[in-house]
């Protein structure tokens, strides 16, 4: 095997582009410059002799993790060895390899299993925190490739002195949970995905929220209701909880110097936003820029609703919330064919819930219960109708909720509403009604 043969087993770079180190005209000074094209054996052989400096980039599902130590200020070795040590610390396993650098050192922690670049980043990010150094390289960012000559053993800091073929096939590789306990696990972080997505939601949302306030403010004397209910509704959407509710109109207190209602009082303010979270009396209405819902999905959505409404399968006032729960999942699909033209979010997608990538290829979106019942309460009346008229195809594989599998349907986005639908609708309704279908 050759040394370039030996650095693709072992790291499967991707070898759609590379960064090549030249010299700047003005300046007789290092130039990195990224070039979009084939990283060759040839090429990777040529780096690994110190016969060209390339620096390679991540896949999107890596087997490896690598960190940059410099030393840009020129405090010495001894400030390298500190925060080489450290890392070393925080992981509780020396690296697979440590390569030295103009700067620096370079180290390597070789993965006995693939994982998601974004969620191993986001991994080695809390696990360094504090420590100045940089995760490299990623899909993004680039990192040399070790030349054989500066291969360092991370044991006795000495040179190897051995080729990179015979490295590479007496490498150590590292299961993850060694580097990041049961926390890279895909269960694990599914688990703790509803509390980060919920805080960066709020992050996101604060922007709009302070427009949405200073669009309200002041608060007046006589003329406060309408827009606590508004005020309310807001926080309520951006998932703030009832303690982050009374901190926000506090602040609008504030701004409101001639307010002397008794919302005032912090128990007050505090019951009537907890009463009014939980019965959600105001019904906002968004402007026209904040509807992003297509037309033919509106119509689409109106259609499927007309077709059980006229047929006499449900009642008259659930039309609108028929029509809510077809385009909340007309969205959804968009969402996820968003997601799946991006390799990266795919990649970390397929490693939290598995067979997402597969199913994804053959058209299929998931639709987990925790999506169905918080577009519908009364999903599971809705999908068997749903899936009669074609407008859903379920997938017929088993799902393990426990292990991140769901359900997966394909969705006719393009569904048109003909005399066949209308027919299996009267169908199939008294056989779902008695439960015989």
């Amino acid at each position: 095997m050759s040394n370039s043969a030996a650095f693709k087993r072992t790291f499967q770079p991707y070898c759609g582009k590379y960064a090549i180190q030249g010299k700047g005209e003005l300046f007789d000074e290092p130039l990195w410059s990224t070039r979009k094209e084939r990283l060759t054996a040839a090429i990777i052989e040529q780096a690994i002799s110190q016969r060209l400096v390339i620096a390679f980039f991540q896949s999107y599902t890596p087997q490896f993790l690598g960190i940059d130590i410099d030393d840009h200020s020129g405090r010495g070795e001894a400030y390298l060895l500190n925060l080489y040590n450290q890392s070393v610390n925080r992981f509780g396993c020396k690296p697979s390899l440590l390569a030295r650098s103009p700067h620096g050192l370079h180290a390597y922690w070789i993965l006995s299993e693939r994982m998601s670049g974004d969620v191993l980043e986001n991994l080695a990010r809390v696990k360094l925190k504090g420590i100045p150094i940089e995760i490299k390289p990623t899909a993004s960012t680039a990192l040399r490739i070790p030349a054989e000559s500066q291969m360092i053993d991370p044991d006795n800091l000495q040179l190897l002195n051995i080729s990179f073929e015979i490295w590479a096939d007496q490498v150590k590789a590292y299961h993850p949970a060694i580097l990041f306990d049961d926390n890279y696990l895909p269960k694990t972080l599914r688990d703790t995905l509803t509390e980060r997505k919920t805080n960066y939601r709020k992050l996101r949302a604060l922007p709009k929220i302070e427009q949405i306030e200073a669009d309200l403010l002041p608060l007046q004397n006589g003329n406060t209701n309408d827009k606590f209910l508004q005020l309310c509704n807001v926080y309520r959407c951006a998932g703030l909880s009832v303690e982050d509710a009374v901190y926000r109109f506090q602040l609008c207190f504030i701004q409101s110097p001639g307010y002397t209602g008794d919302l005032l009082k912090v128990r007050r303010l505090t019951s009537r936003i907890t009463n009014e979270f939980k019965n959600n009396q105001y019904e906002y209405v968004p402007k026209k820029h904040d509807i992003q819902l297509d037309m033919q999905y509106e119509i689409l959505a109106a259609d499927i609703a007309d077709l059980f409404i006229d047929n006499k399968i449900f009642a008259v006032q659930r039309r609108k919330p028929i029509e809510r729960f077809i385009s909340k999942i007309l969205l959804w699909a968009d969402w996820h064919d968003q997601i799946f033209q991006d390799h990266k979010q795919t990649a970390a997608f397929d490693f939290l819930y598995p067979y997402y990538r597969r199913n994804r290829r053959e058209d299929y979106y998931p639709l987990p219960k925790t999506f169905l019942r918080r577009a519908n309460k009364r999903y599971n009346e809705l999908m068997p109708y749903l899936q009669s008229i074609g407008f859903v195809k379920p997938d017929n594989r088993p799902y393990v909720p426990d292990a991140g599998i769901c359900r997966y349907y394909r969705i006719d986005k393009g569904f048109n509403i003909s005399q066949e639908n209308t027919g299996v609708v009267k169908y199939v309704a008294p056989l779902l009604q008695k439960g015989t279908l």
